[in-house]
């Protein structure tokens, strides 16, 4: 699992907090420059960084996928407004990724290795964003757009620009925590369709 995170020592203060989360299936092949581009911009992003270097990183992951659009087979996204639980959906999605990912010697190679996979096809990689926040004013944006979503259209492809898109106004000066997490873990690996239907990836949804 290729991973960025920064989780900041104010969790301990009582400050207001939002979660938005994120996770995109991309269907790729295994040439595909996508992967590269995103193990890389990932890889060379310090853990630690100032809110200006942040946006940064996000925006050229923003704009990767948006670039590779067509190509999102399934995700899934939640945003709670609400202190006490964005608190624990935030620790929740990290223990839930890094506990459930497989170790990067047992993701790698041609060969299947029935413990973890279940194919040796590798088209699909997994990108999730993660974050949050103590001050409304800094997702405005976001959850306007939110609030313009209807609720047979959560699942829909376009739902997941507007809200890949809404990322890059994102005002990170009042961030408590952020991650972005790629699976598998190097740019050479995916996932394939048996992977991901079976177990783990329930609550992933098809996008229409």
């Amino acid at each position: 699992m290729n991973r960025r995170g920064f989780f900041s020592q104010l969790f301990g203060s009582d400050d207001e907090a939002l979660f938005f989360g994120m996770q995109v299936v991309v269907d790729t092949h295994r040439d595909d420059p996508l992967r590269a581009a995103l193990h890389a911009k990932v890889a060379q992003s310090p853990a630690t960084t100032a809110p200006e270097q942040k946006i940064a990183l996000y925006k050229s992951i923003v704009t990767l996928l948006l670039e590779n659009a067509p190509f999102f087979e399934y995700g899934y996204w939640d945003y709670i407004p609400d202190s006490p639980d964005a608190r624990a959906e935030f620790d929740t999605w990290r223990s839930d990724i890094e506990g459930g990912a497989a170790t990067e010697a047992d993701e790698t190679g041609d060969a299947v290795d029935e413990l973890y996979r279940m194919s040796s096809d590798k088209s699909f990689v997994v990108v999730t964003m993660f974050f949050l926040f103590t001050d409304s004013d800094a997702v405005d944006t976001l959850h306007s757009t939110i609030e313009s979503i209807a609720e047979d259209e959560l699942f829909r492809r376009e739902t997941f620009l507007m809200l890949i898109k809404a990322i890059r106004f994102l005002n990170f000066e009042h961030c408590l925590g952020d991650a972005v997490y790629l699976m598998p873990a190097n740019d050479k690996d995916g996932f394939s369709w048996e992977d991901l239907h079976g177990g783990g990836w329930e609550y992933l949804r098809s996008l229409a």
